[in-house]
């Protein structure tokens, strides 16, 4: 019954702007019948009636909010007399129980039902029995989370070539004028025999945009004519209709809530208020409007919005692989109208001459899949312009606890615990990657490194300084905190501490057409990562504020401004000249160290600390496990 209707939209939504004035309005709301009355007052029912011919049957409506309700024995359209059978309005909650008089000659035949209402179906099918006519709404259209078509890995590669394949800030008006062009982009669902339902899922992929942007989908038939802005705010702005956002890149926002890198690769299916998957069928449309916040200014951009002879959209849609429709939006107007046409948006007036607004189309981005795979139609379609770019990877961390003392050069009292603080660093590398092979090219450069420290133990004498350097990669030291002096002896309830060591790798696309590539630029490019591990780089240490003694690890090079006057060969080494061994500062791979108590020894409180030193650190690695009982 539906799939016939559904055909016939059309012709449907032709008419309705032909309609009589009594179709669209609700001026004559006095004629309607109230809810629970027996019998029609308006008179436009009334004259169509031969009340010889006519029986009283119940009506029951079930929708999701208030609508007026419109039934009628066929679609109106130009030049029919579709006869308008009842009219009623539903109550707040969009329920109506009623009985009013239908021609008998209409039993058992289909009428076509209008709701305007939120979330209630546009048009109906259903059939007047002798039990009367009971109308539900289909309910909403939720997007259910579930599990992302896409790993990690496929995401980072996604992610990174749509950047840069869009590069921000830059105006990609030239690539995206050949596929927006007065094109109507909404996904298209194509099935057959083998699989004649398919369910949609769209993936939440990076959003650029300072505006707060939020993205819904909209539903319809192949062929549905008049799809309106107002139509579309009317019926699909709406939380059953929400898929994501808002999200918004404003730096000034301190809200996680906000934050497009927190839902990076988040999914949802299409889904009925129920939670069950839609099934799609051949013919179905499903498009996506964005609303955009800026100020008290908002914007709707739309998929299937027809854009006019010569105006660019403010979307655009790609093939990823032939197995995903990748979607991008501009969050600002591209074009405005002036007189004369539609012209390019001019933001401001700088020194005599208009200036373009930088169209870069990467706003807000998703990815849409179907299951299976094959119902999605991508016939022209254009494949996602990547050309090849460095591809980043951040590494899992390197973690452990730092432990140090701080008499040097002298032995003091030998238990290690001047400073405490747990660490963890991440290397983030680049590597030359083609997305049309999928492969990658060696060398690895190492682009930036990652920190986070918490202090846990301050039992210093003196007044410290802690910081850190990346041997032979970044030498300058890095400050990471002060230490009280004149022994607080006690834990730390410090925050961590964080921040990225940038070593400035950046890359530059040369070329055209088939030959573009890129290369590295602005960085070390002797800076291969491969030997560039975190243990071979990390030299943390501590200066004293009154000795101005910085206390290393053993073996560890000093920095530029090191005080080094007077030290004997231990001392530069950072051990004890009683035995050249013992080391001022320790790092041990965990970060669940039992911190030793004052007035106790190192050697005393973990017994195989004295082993692990004088194996020169071959044996018992593992001394920090077995502290004294």
């Amino acid at each position: 019954m539906r799939k016939n209707f559904q055909l016939r939209n059309a012709l449907m939504l032709m008419g309705l702007a032909s309609m009589p004035l009594w179709f669209a309005s609700c001026s004559d709301e006095e004629n309607i019948p109230a809810p629970g009355t027996d019998e029609p007052t308006n008179p436009e029912i009334e004259a169509a009636f031969d009340f010889k011919m006519t029986t009283d049957l119940p009506v029951k409506i079930d929708y999701p909010s208030f609508a007026q309700v419109n039934v009628y024995d066929q679609l109106p359209s130009e030049g029919n007399s579709a006869r308008l059978l009842f009219r009623s309005f539903t109550d707040a909650n969009g329920k109506l129980q009623t009985v009013s008089t239908f021609p008998s000659a209409y039993i058992g035949k289909t009428v076509y039902v209008q709701s305007t209402g939120i979330n209630c179906p546009l048009w109906q099918e259903a059939t007047l029995t002798e039990n009367g006519l009971e109308l539900k709404a289909e309910g909403s259209r939720l997007g259910v989370e579930t599990e992302s078509p896409f790993s990690d890995s496929e995401m980072t590669i996604m992610r990174g070539g749509i950047l840069n394949a869009l590069p921000d800030n830059d105006d990609n008006r030239e690539q995206f004028e050949q596929y927006t062009n007065g094109v109507n982009i909404d996904t298209r669902i194509k099935t057959n025999e083998n699989y004649p339902k398919a369910h949609v899922s769209v993936t939440f992929v990076d959003a650029q945009g300072w505006n707060y942007n939020t993205l819904y989908y909209y539903t319809y038939k192949d062929g549905q004519q008049n799809i309106t802005e107002d139509w579309i705010r009317r019926n699909f702005v709406n939380k059953e209709h929400l898929l994501f956002g808002p999200y918004s890149t404003d730096p000034s926002i301190h809200n996680d809530r906000y934050n497009p890198n927190d839902h990076i690769n988040d999914t949802k299916i299409l889904s009925n208020s129920d939670g069950t998957p839609i099934d799609f069928e051949q013919g179905d449309r499903i498009g996506f409007i964005l609303e955009s916040k800026s100020g008290k200014n908002t914007n709707y951009y739309y998929t299937s919005q027809e854009t006019h002879e010569g105006r660019l959209g403010q979307s655009a849609v790609f093939t990823y692989e032939n197995r995903a429709l990748v979607y991008t939006f501009e969050d600002q107007p591209v074009y405005t109208w002036e007189e004369g046409g539609w012209k390019p948006s001019f933001p401001w007036w700088e020194e005599g001459h208009w200036e373009y607004n930088e169209s870069d189309f990467n706003d807000f981005t998703f990815v849409v899949t179907t299951d299976p795979q094959q119902a999605i139609d991508d016939e022209d379609v254009p494949p996602l312009p990547i050309p090849p770019y460095y591809l980043q990877n951040t590494e899992n961390p390197v973690t452990g606890t730092l432990l140090f003392e701080d008499n040097y050069p002298e032995a003091g009292d030998y238990d290690m615990n001047d400073f405490v603080v747990t660490y963890a660093l991440r290397r983030v590398t680049y590597i030359h990657f083609d997305p049309n092979t999928g492969t990658s090219t060696r060398p690895l450069y190492l682009g930036a490194v990652d920190y986070a420290f918490t202090p846990k133990h301050d039992g210093a004498w003196y007044g410290c300084s802690f910081d850190f350097m990346l041997n032979d990669v970044h030498e300058t030291p890095v400050h990471v905190y002060d230490l009280a002096s004149n022994q607080t002896m006690g834990g730390l309830s410090e925050e961590t501490i964080t921040g990225t060591v940038d070593l400035g790798f950046t890359w530059e696309r040369y070329g055209e057409g088939d030959a573009t590539d890129c290369r590295p630029t602005g960085t070390k490019l002797d800076a291969d990562a491969e030997n560039h591990a975190i243990g071979a780089m990390f030299n943390p240490f501590i200066t004293t504020i009154e000795k101005g003694y910085e206390i290393h690890l053993t073996k560890q090079k000093p920095s530029q401004n090191a005080k080094l006057d007077g030290l004997d060969e231990a001392a530069l080494n950072y051990v004890l000249a009683t035995d050249n061994k013992h080391p001022y500062a320790a790092n041990i791979p965990t970060q669940n160290y039992q911190i030793v108590t004052e007035q106790m020894t190192i050697d005393q409180f973990y017994p195989d600390f004295t082993k692990w030193v004088e194996s020169n650190k071959t044996t018992n690695e593992d001394w920090y496990l077995r502290p004294n009982q």
